[in-house]
């Protein structure tokens, strides 16, 4: 009598579990579905950190730049994944440009540093690390530049992150 009633208590703590690791599985892949629907990422991909960082104008130039005027612009940085040695780039656009015809610093904090300007395809790059070392998800800070146009004119911007390994 104690071996049936022991094989029954046996049978009924494996139905428990097996009951117990069904109701798990739904639940795993009702919320992987729902973070599916929503579009949240899910993994992040440490090689390509490209959507690691996002960077947006606050304050950009304006639709037509004077000779030797200094502009600010403000950039938000916002961090999705946990990110060092991230340099910010920022490109200025226009025809017949050369090194001469942009001046770009950012503040670091404490006072303003120049970032040297190098001819692209396009038009004048500029790349510097921002004052902050790293960016975890959840960060939103402000970076804030200062940009002087040497030759007047309307010029486009764009702006991204480069990651250094």
């Amino acid at each position: 009598m104690d071996a049936e009633k022991r094989a029954r208590e046996c049978k009924t703590t494996v139905k428990m579990m097996l009951m117990a690791c069904f109701a798990i599985t739904i639940i795993a892949a009702s919320a992987f579905a729902a973070v599916v629907m929503l579009g949240i990422p899910i993994f992040q991909n440490i090689n390509a950190p490209e959507n690691a960082v996002e960077l947006s104008y606050i304050q950009g130039l304006p639709d037509y730049t004077a000779r030797d005027v200094p502009y600010d612009v403000t950039v938000q940085v916002v961090g999705y994944a946990m990110v060092r040695d991230m340099w910010i780039v920022y490109e200025v656009n226009g025809e017949n440009m050369s090194n001469a015809d942009v001046s770009l610093e950012y503040y670091d904090g404490t006072a303003w540093c120049n970032v040297s300007m190098y001819s692209t395809v396009t038009g004048i790059s500029g790349e510097f690390m921002p004052p902050v070392s790293s960016f975890g998800v959840g960060y939103v800070g402000t970076v804030l530049m200062r940009v002087t146009i040497h030759t007047p004119g309307s010029y486009s911007t764009e702006l991204y992150p480069m990651f250094v390994e």
